[in-house]
């Protein structure tokens, strides 16, 4: 399943969830428009926040620019908020800026009895978040990494190990900077490759315990800093459950649903949560072809019947996505997959097919159109540590057999048919018997299998390649008589 199916089905999760603040994505609602009938008719409201709702930009200037271009300016509020009044006409579009980054809403049209709101969500983090991303920083030399540990109280954590991973496009060997923290809680790496064919990944290392950051690559102008909130560990499995939000994803392809699990990973406590031999998650039996989703972090991985985190997660939320097929027979499948931690609810999304439902305990089904499509969403309760998911998806479509054998049927009557046609016909020069006889059965095998599908069987286009075939086929016997 592509990013953008993905995006759009977490979309209708985290909108119908949108009156649970905990279940909201804001980056996915970042500049859509929204009526609101709690804004008066003729007024926007644009909203700014830092990655997550509670962290509002106060104070911070945005600008609303009508079709005419005119631009007016108003400044955010103790809740974040620009409100712009006494609008008319449009359509609006509005900007904030905050350093390098800029924001622009969608074309905003005004109805006419309520008003609009938007939100402008700039991306978390920024010079000094402590993510362990390095980011080009002015103040650091160009080819110059700067790797900072400090702890939950921002106090820099000298004499630890750090790890700077480099390696090159086309090359798989991974080199490996070492070095130590010192009275700052810095370690200084120079002289760093800053071509883009490079690739970076940081690690701090603490009491055995091993904080990986994300990959990243320098700029060729300054060097990078990152910084690493190194906190205490727990094994406390108690603290981690699939949070609210996450949801299931069924794509129905031919004889196979492909399923993609969006996980809201949650510690709900303030030290990070480090078991022996990492967080085990299990999948059901019957997945195949198991991987973990798009821009997934190096300390995730999936195969087989299970996904894994490895070394600390980090008190809050972590969104991970794994993907697997489940193949089926018939017009059903059935999902079952342990929870050794909590799984806060179960949402499904598929788009609509008809006939097609999804079984489940306490599962409530509601459709919703979004941006032209038509979705089901399924939501079911949620499971205890140590219980189970159980779902079964019925009213697949399917191929259905007689097919399969009227279409034997049918390869065996134009092989006695044509031979007859064949044996009528006048004689000719000799040919290639071994070639010919390839010929025919690739011949036989099209006709075969255009024969056995369901689909189309009204289709022009499909006739007239069925009669071709035919005449081919019976062409092919006449050469094969005469070379016999």
């Amino acid at each position: 399943m592509s990013r953008i199916a993905i995006a759009l089905c977490s979309c209708l999760v985290w909108s119908v969830a949108s009156a649970q603040p905990m279940m909201v994505d804001p980056s996915r609602m970042s500049g859509i428009p929204r009526p609101d009938p709690k804004v008066p008719a003729g007024t926007i409201t644009v909203r700014l926040i830092r990655g997550e709702l509670s962290n509002r930009v106060t104070d911070h200037e945005v600008e609303l620019a009508d079709g005419a271009g005119k631009v007016v300016t108003q400044k955010t509020d103790a809740e974040g908020r620009a409100t712009f009044s006494g609008l008319s006409g449009g359509p609006f579009v509005a900007k904030a800026k905050d350093d390098d980054a800029t924001l622009t809403s969608q074309p905003i049209e005004l109805p006419p009895t309520v008003g609009v709101r938007v939100m402008l969500v700039f991306a978390a983090g920024g010079p000094g978040a402590a993510d362990g991303l390095g980011r080009p920083d002015k103040t650091v030399p160009a080819g110059v990494v700067i790797i900072k540990a400090q702890d939950a109280d921002g106090k820099p954590l000298a004499g630890l190990d750090v790890i700077l991973g480099h390696v090159r496009a086309g090359e798989q060997q991974v080199r490996e900077l070492k070095g130590k923290t010192d009275a700052n809680g810095e370690a200084r790496f120079d002289g760093v490759d800053a071509k883009p064919t490079s690739g970076y990944l940081a690690e701090v290392m603490k009491n055995g315990t091993r904080y990986a950051g994300k990959p990243f690559r320098m700029s060729e102008n300054v060097g990078a800093r990152a910084i690493f909130d190194v906190r205490p560990i727990t094994r406390d499995v108690k603290m981690l459950q699939i949070g609210a939000g996450s949801h299931f994803i069924f794509e129905i392809t031919d004889d196979a649903v492909q399923v993609v699990e969006v996980w809201r990973l949650t510690n709900l406590s303030t030290d990070a949560v480090d078991l022996p031999g990492g967080i085990h998650l299990p999948l059901p039996d019957n997945a195949l072809s198991t991987t973990v989703g798009p821009s997934a972090p190096p300390t995730f991985s999936a195969t087989g019947h299970e996904a894994v985190w490895k070394g600390p997660l980090p008190p809050g939320d972590t969104e991970l996505q794994v993907m697997y097929v489940l193949a089926y027979q018939g017009d059903h499948v059935d999902l079952k997959q342990p929870t050794p931690i909590p799984f806060t609810e179960v949402n499904i999304v598929t788009e609509k097919i008809d006939g097609m439902a999804v079984e489940g305990q306490s599962v409530k089904t509601e459709q919703r159109e979004l941006q032209g499509k038509t979705l089901m969403l399924y939501r079911g309760s949620g499971t205890a540590a140590g219980g189970e998911i159980l779902l079964t998806v019925t009213g697949l479509p399917h191929s259905n057999a007689i097919w399969r054998y009227l279409a034997g049927a049918v390869s065996v009557l134009l092989l006695i048919c044509f031979g007859v046609y064949a044996a009528s016909g006048p004689r000719v020069g000799a040919g290639n018997r071994e070639k010919l006889t390839e010929r025919r059965e690739h011949l036989l095998d099209e006709l075969a299998a255009l024969e056995s599908r369901t689909d189309g069987k009204d289709d022009p286009k499909r006739a007239r390649k069925v009669d071709e075939l035919k005449d081919r086929l019976a062409k092919l016997y006449k050469e094969l008589d005469e070379v016999a």
